[in-house]
């Protein structure tokens, strides 16, 4: 799992998240350095798995101790660092973004609710606006998301990044986060390695060259398992891993050929 997704899973919970569940994750404390998400304060429920049947439980505080009642088990006490809660900071994200993709005219406030526009980008046919929103996932999130467009000026491409979710945006495109962007193992920005104008069908100019469509995902996979100590010493063992990444994470595009990986391989290695 990649620290960009980890960073969707932690948004898609929202203020539910603890902390708990994540400090061991790859990734996790990446996120931590860079502000993107942060710890504080206390879970208000935590989910019961000692018993027969799992189920949410509100934490509370007796005799000088944190923890739940379960029907099977009683009092379960917890202690006080397993429910410290973990939550994204948005706006650092959105800032994040930004100078990942080299936006103008980003606002550094949410437009309306929970909706954030990033920034534009110039693309031969008019601008590309591209704004973030948590979750897609449910109506009351694209009434909320379509309540805040109606705000801003119409552009000729809309897309908008979020964490969970796909539901369809009228005049928009949408693209989960982890989909277009990853957090740089070695720099700690976020880096983009999908073309934002492919996804939103822009025109793209013809520069006589076949173009490349697998630079920046090798690239990206490839630092990110070398910076999470991932990478395996043989090249060969290698090029095979990164391609198996790739399938997972492109499951419906084309993969690149092994030979397409190792010289991107060569490359981030110093030329071995």
């Amino acid at each position: 799992m990649s620290a960009a997704t980890l960073l969707c899973e932690i948004i898609a919970q929202g203020a539910k998240a603890s902390a708990g569940t994540f400090r061991s994750r790859a990734g996790y404390h990446a996120l931590i350095l860079q502000g993107l998400v942060q710890e504080s304060g206390v879970v208000q429920s935590i989910q019961c798995d000692d018993c027969d049947d799992p189920h949410d439980a509100e934490v509370v505080f007796e005799s000088g101790q944190y923890g739940y009642f379960c029907p099977e088990n009683g009092f379960v006490a917890i202690e006080r660092s397993d429910l410290t809660g973990v939550k994204s900071d948005l706006q650092t994200l959105t800032s994040f973004i930004s100078a990942a993709l080299g936006c103008n005219r980003r606002k550094g406030t949410p437009v309306s609710g929970s909706t954030w526009r990033v920034g534009a980008l110039d693309t031969i046919a008019g601008d590309l606006t591209i704004y973030f929103h948590p979750r897609l996932q449910s109506c009351e999130d694209l009434h909320e998301l379509e309540a805040a467009l109606q705000r801003e000026v119409v552009s000729p491409f809309r897309l908008i990044l979020t964490a969970a979710g796909s539901l369809n945006v009228p005049g928009a495109k949408s693209a989960r986060l982890d989909e277009v962007l990853e957090l740089d193992p070695v720099s700690g920005d976020l880096v983009e390695y999908s073309d934002l104008r492919v996804i939103v069908k822009v025109p793209l100019e013809n520069s006589g060259g076949r173009p490349n469509v697998y630079g920046k995902k090798l690239d990206t996979i490839i630092r990110t398992r070398i910076g999470n100590g991932q990478a395996l010493l043989g090249r060969n063992e290698e090029g095979k891993a990164i391609l198996d990444v790739f399938r997972k994470q492109f499951q419906n595009e084309k993969p690149p050929s092994l030979p397409t990986i190792m010289r991107y391989l060569t490359k981030a290695r110093g030329g071995s």
